[in-house]
Formats: C-alpha cells, sequence, structure tokens
C-alpha cells in the first residue's frame, strides 16, 4: 500500500497485491457497494484483473491508540457509518450450517490448542446450534479502532477487505471482548449509532459468530506464532463462560 501525490496535488492510496486474498472481495465491495455510500469509500480506480485499487487519500490518524479510542462520540459515528454499511443481503438457509463446518474444522486443527476442558466446552456450545434461515446484511469484516480514522472530529472507515454478506452481529464480536469491556458507555453510543438492538434471535445469532471468531483467533494466532497466544484464548474462554477456578495455569 503506497500514498501517492499525483500530478493534480492531490493525495491517493494504491493497494496492490499479487497474492492478497483480501484485495479482490475489497474491489468488489467499492465496486458493489461502496460507490452508493458517500464517505466510506472515495473509489477512483479498480482493476481486479490487474489486482490494484485506488482510492482517494482521507486525511486523520487511526483512533486506535488515541484519547477518541475511549471516547462514546467516535462509537456513535463509526456506528453510523456501519449502519449505512449493512445492506440487506437477503436470508440464507445456509449461513448458520457453513459456520457449523468451518467451526468443526477449527475444533479439529485447534484441539491441541486448547485445554480439555476448554476445548470440550466450546464443542458443546457449538452442538446447541441447529441451521436456520438468517437475515444477511453487508458487514466490514474487520470493524475496530484500527480501521477507523479521525479527522477533526469526524470519524471514517477504511479497509474493507474482509466486507462480506453475514448477519449484522458478526461486527460486534472484536469491539465488546477488546474495547467495549468494562465501558458500557462505549456500547451504548455504538448502538445509538447503529440505531439498533440486540433481541434474543440477535443474542443467539452473536453467540455463534463470537464462538467461531474466538476459535479464528487462537488458530491464527498460533499459526503467526503469537506470543500473546495465551491472552487470545481468553475470547473463546469468555464465549463460553468458561470457570475461571476450571482452568489451569497454562492452557497449552
Amino acid at each position: 500500500m503506497l500514498q501517492v501525490r499525483t500530478e493534480q496535488g492531490g493525495d491517493v492510496i494504491v493497494k496492490a497485491s499479487a497474492t492478497s486474498q483480501h484485495l479482490p472481495r475489497e474491489i468488489a465491495a467499492h465496486r458493489d457497494h461502496l460507490r452508493s455510500l458517500p464517505g466510506l469509500a472515495p473509489l477512483l480506480h479498480a482493476s481486479a484483473e490487474d489486482r490494484i485499487l485506488v482510492t482517494r487519500y482521507l486525511p486523520g490518524r487511526l483512533v486506535e491508540g488515541t484519547p477518541e479510542e475511549w471516547q462514546p462520540e467516535c462509537y456513535r459515528q463509526a456506528g453510523a457509518l456501519l449502519a449505512r454499511l449493512m445492506v440487506p443481503q437477503g436470508t440464507s438457509d445456509i449461513y448458520v450450517d457453513k459456520i457449523l463446518r468451518r467451526a468443526a474444522e477449527f475444533l479439529r486443527s485447534a484441539e491441541p490448542l486448547l485445554a480439555p476442558g476448554l476445548h470440550a466446552a466450546v464443542t458443546r456450545a457449538f452442538d446447541s446450534f441447529a441451521p436456520e434461515p438468517v437475515s444477511l446484511v453487508l458487514t466490514h469484516g474487520d470493524f475496530h479502532p484500527r480501521n477507523w480514522l479521525i479527522h477533526q472530529g469526524k470519524v471514517a472507515l477504511i479497509d474493507f477487505g474482509r466486507t462480506a454478506a453475514r448477519h449484522w452481529t458478526s461486527d460486534l464480536v472484536r469491539l465488546r471482548h477488546q474495547q467495549l469491556r468494562g465501558e458500557p458507555q462505549l456500547e451504548l453510543a455504538l448502538f445509538a449509532g447503529l440505531a439498533r438492538e440486540l433481541d434474543a434471535d440477535d443474542l443467539r445469532q452473536y453467540r455463534l459468530e463470537e464462538l467461531l471468531q474466538g476459535l479464528a483467533t487462537v488458530w491464527w494466532a498460533h499459526g503467526i506464532g503469537d506470543s500473546l497466544q495465551r491472552r487470545r484464548q481468553a475470547h473463546p474462554e469468555r464465549a463460553v463462560g468458561w470457570p475461571a477456578d476450571d482452568r489451569p495455569s497454562t492452557a497449552l
């Protein structure tokens, strides 16, 4: 990714990769959905064949690591932007089944990475779900302050390489396990921007999304040799409510 100044004096962002799995998805998201959402995606040029994407440069700094990361107004604005992105994508009869199949694969590969009690608890949790129709929307897929920009008090979203049709609660998981933990005012602000509430069906689907993302996080951390792998395992622990006094001193 490069920031480039054009002959006309304007700055643009150029993304190009011959190997990235996310770039084609980001190009498709820009072309199919984001053009009609002003402020989210200032697309200038894209070529799936050449695997290149050019957008207008957005001024500002990443919210992560700044005082705004802990300010409710930032979350209200981010929630409002996400609400605009959540274009309905129809109802799927296979969405839950796909999650359960993927979870089964993760459970097999992650078994050596999880404490025996935790692996059994996560397995039981997935077993409580059965395929059912789910309403999908367009989701960001990586929604958190590292993909939010702020400039003169205004928030913008960036990086749509994981954008796809999912249940809307999937974009809540990372935030609820990181910035929103112990910060009810931030969660209230986020939901005010979203103009949504979690009903019983949403909460059940959220739990499934949370379980899958927790497993994926453990598997991903192991794959890259993440030194914080034990901390990342806290995600599936919290998802299943694994009792603290049942946890061994090390889960690896």
